[in-house]
Parts: structure tokens; C-alpha cells; sequence
């Protein structure tokens, strides 16, 4: 995962199809801290606990090799900062106008500059999990993917139609796992099409412009 100057971000991922045919895929990519506060070691299945939902999305593998760049403005978590705090602003604000249920559901999503954990000045281990599911069985289809306020969806599915992904949020971490898998290697035995890489979050104390909210 490439780093930039500010909050922003860009997922790289090589995907390897073994089969003849294009392939739908969901990739579920979650980031999990590798130790406590004390800086003890924590087991994987702490990890999952804590692992945050950084994005997912479905493809279309054709190739037997391919190349997927994502960035931090495409999460299906999070929405632009100056959508959130416009409805923020809205619903604190000593005013008798009522915001509508479009105008509610667009404020509803994670706000993408404070998706990143903050890290450390030395560097804040974590590690990017990356699940890939059969999208033609998980896909839920819904009447279409170009609404206003479409972004988010994780966390807040689409306006006026149902959740667009037949797992439940936050899977496979939506619950605890085994007491006995404790390490990831127990997790993904016999399993190709989960992959982790450990990646470093470093704190630099800026204070950055945005010249959205001017």
C-alpha cells in the first residue's frame, strides 16, 4: 500500500486467475495492528478483532495476471470530508430546518481523512489482509450503481434498495474466530485466496489545508 504526503492512499494488488474463464471477484481488504500497546504480540485472532474495513470492491478478472490500483477517494467506507461535515454542520446548527433522508444518507459514511490509523512518529506496524470471494454468488443486485451519494457502502449500503452483498458486514471478521486458530497460518490453511502484507504507518505532525472548506 503506497503512502501519500497527506491522508491518501493507494491499494496495488497482483491477481493470479487459475481458471479459463473471467472470473467476477470481491476483494475485502481489511488492516489489523500486529501488537498491543505495550508492544506485545498479538495472536491473529486479536488481530481480527481489531481489523478495520478499509475497502472492498468487485472486479472482473479476465487476464490470468492482473494489476489493480485503487485509491483512497474509491473506499467503499469512506466519504469526501466536505460531504460529512456539511451534514454535520447541518444537524448542529441552531436552525428549525429539518434534513431530509437524501440529505441524512449522504452524510452517512467514515470520513476518509481519519480511515488511516494514526501511527506512530517511529512507525506503527499493521498488516493489510486481503480476501477474495466468488462474487457471482455474494453480489446482491441492485437497481443501479450510479446514485447520488453511492459511496460508503460498507457501512451504509444504497439508498432505497437492500444491502448490495449477500455476506454480512465486516466479513469474514464479522465474528470471532476459533479459540484454537490463533495464528493466521492456522486461519488460512488449505486457502489461496486470502493474502496479508505488513505495512508501516508513520505520524508526521502537519497541519494540511483543505481547500474544499474554504
Amino acid at each position: 500500500m503506497d503512502k501519500n504526503p497527506e491522508w491518501k492512499w493507494t491499494e496495488n494488488f497482483k491477481v493470479r486467475n487459475d481458471t479459463r474463464a473471467p472470473r467476477r471477484v470481491c476483494f475485502r481488504v481489511f488492516m489489523t495492528p500486529i501488537y498491543d500497546e505495550v508492544g506485545r504480540k498479538l495472536t491473529f485472532r486479536q488481530q481480527t478483532l481489531l481489523a478495520v474495513e478499509m475497502d472492498k470492491f468487485a472486479v472482473t478478472v479476465n487476464a490470468p495476471m492482473v494489476q489493480l490500483d485503487r485509491t483512497s477517494r474509491e473506499s467503499s467506507v469512506t466519504i469526501p470530508i466536505e460531504r460529512f461535515f456539511r451534514v454535520y454542520e447541518r444537524r448542529t446548527a441552531n436552525t428549525s430546518d429539518a434534513l431530509s433522508n437524501y440529505e441524512m444518507f449522504c452524510g452517512c459514511g467514515w470520513p476518509e481523512h481519519m480511515l488511516v490509523p494514526k501511527g506512530t512518529a517511529e512507525g506503527m506496524q499493521f498488516e493489510l489482509i486481503v480476501i477474495a470471494t466468488d462474487w457471482s454468488k455474494d453480489e446482491v443486485p441492485v437497481k443501479t450503481t450510479n446514485k447520488p451519494c453511492s459511496r460508503g457502502t460498507s457501512y451504509c449500503g444504497v439508498l432505497d434498495d437492500k444491502y448490495p452483498d449477500k455476506r454480512p458486514m465486516g466479513f469474514p471478521f464479522d465474528r470471532p474466530i476459533e479459540d484454537a486458530t490463533t495464528t493466521y497460518e492456522d486461519f488460512t490453511e488449505g486457502l489461496t485466496n486470502i493474502f496479508k502484507r505488513e505495512v508501516v504507518v508513520q505520524f508526521k505532525d502537519e497541519v494540511l489545508l483543505n481547500i474544499n472548506r474554504l
